[in-house]
């Protein structure tokens, strides 16, 4: 499942990347018929290319490519169920984490919290999503999504609402803590449930 999760948004960040490199071929273009004073002919051009263009928020969560995919992701899939989604993320193009951990890490804390919203949608239900890079080896995520039912427990673990065994985002992400050196928290007060993941990456990540 992380691997189709991971497959899936690779592939609007490849998407990404593609539009970047073909918005370089329209603009050498569009400076060709300033150049030229041909008005007209550029009046068309940016009347098509608009046309083309799908819609789009114009909401950049981050510079990080894979972070700013998944949060905008999940973000149209919360404001399209009726979910209010809100993030402050200050995190660099490049993050000293693998693409894959940095994307199943994220996508599993906004899918649990998406998931939980989609429960109390009567409630005005909301999601407030915070990160940073501290330093060059610290990374902090923060995750909060309210109301939220509270979560049952065993020995620590939190159990899936879905199923009576152990919730298997919560898992993946305390996996993802724990080998990086670092941990996942989750809490629950007055109907808010709060997942706050901090890792520490050894300088060998670094890129």
């Amino acid at each position: 499942m992380q691997t189709a999760q991971y497959e899936s948004l690779k592939g609007r960040m490849e998407e990404t990347r593609q539009a970047r490199h073909d918005l370089r071929q329209h603009l050498r273009l569009m400076q060709a018929y300033v150049d030229t004073g041909n008005v007209s002919a550029l009046q068309e051009y940016l009347k098509a290319y608009g046309q083309s263009l799908p819609v789009d928020t114009g909401i950049r969560y981050c510079e990080n490519t894979v972070a700013d995919t998944v949060v905008r992701y999940y973000a149209e899939q919360a404001q399209a169920q009726g979910v209010s989604f809100s993030a402050k993320l200050a995190l660099p193009e490049a993050l000293p984490l693998p693409e894959p951990d940095l994307c199943v890490l994220l996508g599993n804390l906004l899918e649990n919290a998406l998931e939980s919203c989609k429960k109390h949608l009567d409630d005005s239900p909301y999601i407030r999503m915070g990160g940073k890079l501290v330093g060059a080896q610290m990374l902090t995520i923060i995750v909060d999504n309210c109301p939220a039912d509270e979560p049952k427990r065993e020995r620590e673990r939190l159990l899936s609402s879905k199923r009576p065994s152990a919730g298997t985002g919560t898992a993946s992400v305390r996996a993802i803590a724990e080998r990086y050196g670092g941990e996942a928290r989750f809490s629950w007060k007055d109907k808010v449930f709060s997942a706050e993941v901090v890792l520490t990456l050894p300088e060998s990540h670094l890129k």
